[in-house]
């Protein structure tokens, strides 16, 4: 696959299946859903706080329900699928600069919280049911 396509961008930095079969390509320039035939893109409009809370996507992970998370360059988003949208955590509060993106680069679960590997944040525990870091 490839821009010609209809993928965003060719440099895909990671790749998650949901449980509809459908593919999701992680890119420097968006976030595709491959439904086998055609490619839906998600980027970060900012005048749209439901969009992914960036364009660059660096990691994907598909939790135990089926739930698709995405690391950002500015964070992390939900993915609601019943609404087509997203739920975003931003994380760069943790910053002595604010201004500066904190990337994730790593989900994992463990019990009941949400591990996130950042580049400027080191290991932060997310509990997705309240929001809370």
């Amino acid at each position: 696959m490839t821009p010609d396509e209809g993928l965003s961008q060719a440099n895909v930095k990671t790749i998650v299946e949901d449980d509809l079969g459908q593919m999701w390509f992680g890119t420097l320039d968006g976030l595709n859903k491959y439904d086998g035939n055609n490619f839906t893109i998600y980027r970060h409009h900012p005048e749209d706080s439901a969009s992914i809370s960036a364009s660059y996507i660096s990691s994907a992970f598909k939790d135990h329900d089926g739930s698709l998370w995405f690391g950002t360059s500015q964070g992390l988003s939900y993915y609601n699928a019943r609404l087509d949208q997203f739920v975003n955590f931003p994380l760069n509060k943790y910053l002595d600069d604010p201004s500066l993106p904190v990337n994730v680069q790593a989900i994992a679960r463990y019990q009941d919280k949400l591990l996130l590997g950042t580049d400027r944040c080191g290991l932060i525990v997310l509990d997705p049911k309240s929001g809370e870091y």
